[in-house]
């Protein structure tokens, strides 16, 4: 009889990703590479209420656009050739419809001011700050999905941009985080002063409020 082996099979390899995989992942990162690229400032006029008001709405139509481009742009990423992928597209549409729900909301809110009633006022713009956090968390594409769907991962793991996408958000974390600070509600002798950053949006420091993609 043979003396046994002591030798244990190694880990299985995962195989390479395939051309077409690499693609399609690069497509859907691009996308969301781009959205992180175009920063919205949300800035307040605070010179008077009229014009705090009106800031702040320009801010969150021009984000609300954004969202929109973004989600017309990632339909036309095209059906996944890797398990995973379909599912993961479907992920970040419907987390940016989320997003578009809270920032339309919030215009709805500010369409509703009367700045004549200053508690009124301050009371919505605080609610309307508390919305704008919930946006905080970067969208990340293919999160957690890489241990369920290995050839996703290696997909992604390959597509330079998502790859650009860990790179750029893990410089911004080292990063010091932006002074924070509120929206508040003008009195007419306030100077113009600039609210922080919402999330997803740019700051004159990049926000740390971010994660890398977990592929």
């Amino acid at each position: 009889m043979p003396p046994s082996s002591s030798a244990k099979p190694g880990p299985p390899t995962s195989a390479p990703a395939s051309p077409a995989a690499v693609e399609w992942a690069d497509r859907l990162c691009g996308v969301i590479l781009e959205y992180d690229g175009t920063p919205v400032k949300f800035e307040v006029d605070a010179t008077s209420p009229e014009t705090a008001v009106a800031s702040l709405k320009r801010s969150l139509e021009t984000m609300s656009g954004r969202i929109d481009d973004t989600l017309g742009k990632l339909r036309e990423v095209g059906q996944a050739p890797v398990p995973g992928g379909d599912e993961a597209a479907v992920g970040l549409v419907t987390s940016l419809e989320d997003r578009k729900a809270i920032v339309t909301q919030s215009l709805g809110s500010l369409g509703k001011i009367n700045v004549a009633d200053r508690t009124t006022a301050t009371q919505t713009l605080k609610e309307v700050a508390e919305n704008l956090q919930r946006l905080k968390t970067p969208v990340n594409p293919l999160e957690g999905m890489g241990e369920r769907f290995p050839e996703l991962q290696a997909a992604a793991r390959s597509a330079d941009t998502c790859t650009e996408i860990t790179r750029v958000r893990a410089s911004r974390s080292a990063l010091p985080p932006p002074t924070s600070g509120s929206v508040e509600y003008p009195s007419s002798s306030s100077t113009p002063s600039t609210s922080p950053s919402a999330p997803g949006t740019d700051t004159s420091t990049p926000s740390t409020e971010t994660t890398t993609p977990a592929f």
